[in-house]
Parts: structure tokens; sequence; C-alpha cells
């Protein structure tokens, strides 16, 4: 009898069932190398499929129970630097690693990092995250927190140094109710021609009119460079976003980078028309811009950014909102976060009843149902639009039915 073909592929190390030519059933596992460098595995022969399918569950928890005491004093530091080096996918963004990287260090490591695998349960986690509540932080805080100990705890059940996530049976953080929002109120229709007008006298003019006209992201309007504005066709393309990257070095110690990334979506990426108020801001930073840098002389660094330093290199987000908020200050405006001129703009178009698929595509979201749920819910006028066309849909039925009726008894 030839060897079944028909047998189920198992993942390599997992062993497999099979019949042999006499037709007796064979448990087969992979339990090492040996001195000679060959693989050794481990046999058993059974009458049945069932009872070699059985032997073979029977040997992989022997395997698994040996590999688990030979690494019972293994602790979560050391599981971590696994999970950094190999654990961590190659098509990552720098930025999003290093974000990983950052939640462990911060917040995983100095609570857990010393404890030994073997020691660690949900009850532990539990404790942990209630700890964190005690320390006062937020519960998206501690909910971050824990999707990264979820995602290194993962990578151990994956290399087999652990049976059981301890945080997926964990207690996940609800949202609190009295935790104070940055986000604020959009701008009425009033505070964003003040804010255009006003901002036009800074050096932030332009960053803000982008932002209050076109409602881009601040990481989209520091990523354009002059090549994605056309000021013939009147359009400018949003191709990339800046993001500030830091990396903490073993010795403690950390660099600051700016990296430009290219957009998360094919929505993200788009082209967007420029309306007469827009050109004349870009053209006066332009201006700006060849001033400083005839000032700056060999000390300029051609980028081809649009929004520079005095040198010529690329603005950095944080320098960027603190310059903002200072000048919000001494202008007297109403503070709003430069992330709010994105909502202002979403806010503002859809009461002026500017189609939802229009906003949603000028914002780069991905999908329709994004920009309701942020948006839409909060503007009265789509909800008076909605319940006006009921309305006006009853009152045109009833109409017709009306005549229909009147027709029919002649």
């Amino acid at each position: 009898m030839e060897l079944n073909e028909k047998k189920k592929r198992r993942i390599s190390g997992d062993g497999s069932v099979y019949q042999d030519n006499q037709g007796r059933w064979i448990a087969s596992l992979d339990v090492g190398t040996g001195v000679d460098g060959k693989r050794k595995r481990a046999k058993r022969t059974r009458k049945t499929k069932q009872e070699a399918a059985q032997a073979l569950r029977e040997m992989q928890a022997k395997k698994l129970e040996r590999r688990l005491q030979s690494n019972e004093r293994q602790t979560i530091n050391d599981l971590y630097s696994q999970w950094e080096t190999y654990g961590l996918s190659e098509n990552l963004r720098e930025s999003t690693r290093q974000d990983y990287i950052f939640l462990a260090k911060r917040y995983v490591l100095p609570a857990l990092g010393n404890m030994r695998l073997v020691d660690i349960d949900t009850n532990t986690v539990d404790r942990w995250i209630h700890g964190m509540k005690k320390m006062g932080y937020s519960a998206q805080t501690r909910k971050k927190a824990r999707q990264n100990a979820f995602s290194i705890f993962k990578y151990g059940i994956k290399q087999r140094v652990i049976l059981i996530n301890p945080v997926a049976g964990s207690v996940v953080p609800n949202k609190d109710e009295d935790l104070k929002t940055q986000v604020k109120k959009p701008l009425n229709k009033v505070e964003w021609m003040d804010y255009l007008e006003a901002f036009r006298k800074t050096d932030l003019d332009t960053f803000v009119h982008v932002g209050a006209l076109l409602g881009l992201r601040r990481s989209e309007i520091i990523g354009l460079n002059w090549s994605d504005v056309d000021f013939e066709e009147n359009y400018i393309y949003i191709r990339r976003s800046a993001r500030e990257v830091t990396v903490r070095r073993p010795d403690g110690s950390s660099s600051t980078s700016l990296v430009l990334n290219d957009p998360k979506t094919m929505h993200s990426r788009r082209k967007l028309v420029m309306n007469q108020v827009l050109i004349d801001a870009l053209k006066r930073q332009l201006i700006r811009q060849k001033e400083a840098k005839l000032a700056a002389g060999s000390a300029w660094t051609d980028t081809g950014a649009v929004f520079t330093t005095s040198i010529g290199t690329r603005l950095y987000p944080s320098n960027v909102f603190k310059r903002y908020k200072k000048l919000t200050e001494s202008l007297g405006l109403r503070y709003v976060r430069i992330h709010d001129l994105r909502h202002t703009v979403a806010v503002l178009l859809l009461d002026d009843e500017i189609p939802l698929e229009s906003v949603s595509r000028l914002l780069g979201h991905s999908s329709l149902s994004i920009t309701m749920d942020i948006y839409a819910r909060n503007v009265q006028s789509v909800a008076d639009r909605g319940a006006k066309g009921m309305a006006d849909l009853y009152e045109k039925n009833r109409r017709e039915i009306k005549t229909k009726r009147h027709h029919a008894s002649m």
C-alpha cells in the first residue's frame, strides 16, 4: 500500500500522522538535532489513525512541557528583546515601530519586565492595569499599554515559550467619563474668518490657510513640497506626511528626526483644487521663503519644502505647535488645535449642505462612515435636512395619492 498522500498538512515541527506500506499508522514528531547534525524524530506505531493522532498529541505535550521547563527562568525582559528584534513586522513604518518600542519601555517593562514568564497570569495583568489607573494614566494610555503587552505575549506563544496569553482574559479599560478632552469646539464662521485674517500678518499665514481651507492634517501640511503645488492648473497634491520619530538607544539617550512617509491609504493620496484665496496665500509663502533664502546665504539648505525654517530645513511638528499656540494667544483668538481646523472645515462644509461624499474625499477618509461618525453626527443641520426631507416626501406623496384617488372617483 502506498503512503497516504491526502494526509492533512501540518506546520513544520508540529509532527505528522501517516500510513506506512504495511497499513500501520505512524505518529512522527521532530524532537531536535543529533550530535551528527541530523534531524531526530520520535515515532509511535498504532493500529488506527485516531490512535496515532492521540499518540502525536501526547508527544507534542511532552515536548512542550520539556521546553517550558527549560525556559522557566526566562523573564518578560528576555521575551521583549526577542520580540523587538524578530517579532515586529518588517513592513512597519519606522515611526510605528518606535511607537511600539516606546509603549513597551515606558509602561510594560518597568512593571512586568523582571517577572518570570511562568509566574505571570491574568490576575497579574489586571493588577498592573489597575495600578496604572491609580497612578493617573488615562484609559486610552492603559488600553495602548495592554495591547502592547498582548502583542509581546502573543509572540511568546508563537515561539512556544508560553502556553496562553495572560493578557487575553484581562479587563479592558473603559473610557474615562471625567477625562478632559483636548478636542476643541470647531470655529464658527465668524471665528474662522477672523483666524484667516489675523494669521495673515504672521509667519504661519499660509500654514493656517492650508489647514483652514483644505482641512489637511498637520503632518500633511508639513510634508508639502513646492513640486506638489501646480499654479498653472490650480491644484495641490497630497503625496506624503511628515512625522517626528524618536529613537531610544540602549544607553538611555535618544535622538529625534523628521521622517517623510507615503500616505497610509489610497484615499489619503489626493488631488485638491485651489481657490484664489489659497493661491494667494501660497504665493505669499513663496515670497517669504525667497527672502529667507537671501538672508541665510550659504547656510540655506534647499529641501524643496513649502514650510521651512530660516535656513531652509523642513519644519518640525512640535515647533509648529508651539509657535501656533503662542500666536493664537497674542492675536487674541479662541484657541483651537491645528487639527481642530480640520474639524472646522468638515463642520462648516456639512452645515453648508456640501455632500458628505465631497467632504470625505477632501479630508482623505477611507470611507464615508468615518466622516459620518466623526463629524456629521455633530452637525445639527444634517439631521434637520433629513427630517425636513422626510416631511417634504410625506407631503409630496400625500398630494399624489390624493390626486390619484380623485381621478379614480371621477
